[in-house]
């Protein structure tokens, strides 16, 4: 099944050039193919991310192993374990030149090079290369015990202990699920520009999940979900990332879209705004309107207008010129009418 989809996939490959194949059917093609899990094509795939192909996409080193059999060139066979969720690449040198197949002869003291491996895990985007168990191995093939033996994950590789004695060694690639750390971050920006946290309140699935100040660690394994309450009577949404899906605007609460343990997002952000509000003197108020919502108002009283938010929109109509003293708005238009004045106003930020 496997060689029929890297046949369907290559063929696709091979038309590109003339039909100019829409990258989303590429993309469709690997995935319905299976391609994008076979060990062959990821190993491929980290040759290529490592520059270790030539414009033919072929390993470009003369010294390559081809041969099908292993070329007995020392005392200690090597088998390297399958991990099907890691992909490598070896090497008998550390400029990583000699490209060798997994399984290989070594001498005592030689040491095993490799690429840092492609991850393909099905379960979470959190699984981790760990590192090396070296076991030796029976006549039967079985491991016998677990050895200790010099290993370097930043330098990638792991040496065969120079004293061994024995004749076989099996190498078994380890990797792990770290948990996810989810971290939080809710703020308003004040007069002067200056970002202030808010003590607002983090859910994590529902409450399971122990929030601890601005950070919650979960399984990463596991689907989760992230919900932010606020006082809504002091402040409203600006801006979220990842989006807000509520459709109930403004109500104190910010819902987030599920996450997913193989595609999940780690940063939350939620920026909010005070309520403004706005004070007028106006001389001879005749009304005043404001998101097309007509206010009642006293004529020789300062209007006064709360709960605003930036770019609402204020109409104020007078029987005299007025000039407005306000920070929180600037004046869009002015223009005289049969009833007086008539300004249109729109409500600013002073923090930007």
């Amino acid at each position: 099944m496997k060689r029929s989809g890297l046949c369907i996939c290559f063929c696709l490959f091979c038309l590109t050039g003339c039909a100019k194949v829409d990258q989303v059917a590429m993309d469709l093609a690997k995935e319905k193919s299976g391609i994008l899990v076979d060990q062959e094509y990821l190993q491929y795939e980290n040759l290529k991310k490592n520059h270790k192909l030539n414009d033919k996409g072929e390993y470009s080193d003369s010294n390559i192993e081809n041969k099908k059999e292993v070329v007995k060139d020392g005392s200690v066979y090597v088998t390297i374990a399958d991990n099907p969720n890691l992909a490598f690449v070896f090497y008998k040198d550390k400029e990583h030149t000699q490209m060798v197949e997994s399984n290989a002869y070594y001498n005592p003291g030689d040491c095993i090079y490799y690429d840092k491996p492609i991850v393909s895990n099905k379960n979470s985007d959190k699984y981790v290369f760990s590192g090396f168990r070296i076991y030796d191995v029976s006549n039967s093939g079985e491991k016998i015990n677990e050895i200790s033996c010099n290993s370097d994950l930043k330098e990638g590789y792991i040496q065969i202990p120079g004293n061994y004695t024995g004749s076989d060694l099996m190498l078994v690639p380890i990797g792990d699920y770290e948990e996810r750390l989810l971290k939080f971050k809710d703020y308003y920006i004040d007069e002067n520009g200056n970002e202030n946290d808010i003590s607002g309140t983090w859910i994590v699935n529902d409450g399971t999940v122990n929030v601890d100040g601005n950070t919650a660690t979960i399984d990463s394994i596991l689907d989760y979900s992230v919900t932010y309450m606020y006082d809504n009577n002091d402040y409203y949404v600006v801006t979220t990332n990842p989006k807000n899906i509520n459709d109930a605007l403004d109500d104190g609460c910010v819902q987030f879209e599920n996450q997913s343990a193989t595609n999940g997002v780690d940063k939350f952000e939620v920026e909010l705004h005070r309520y403004i509000d706005v004070k007028l003197t106006v001389k001879g108020t005749k009304s005043v309107i404001v998101n097309g919502e007509r206010k009642k108002v006293k004529k020789n009283k300062p209007i006064e207008v709360k709960h605003l938010k930036v770019g609402d929109m204020i109409t104020v109509v007078s029987e005299e010129k007025c000039t407005f003293e306000s920070d929180n708005v600037k004046v869009d238009t002015s223009e005289e009418v049969s009833e007086g004045y008539k300004y249109t106003l729109t409500v600013r930020d002073v923090s930007r």
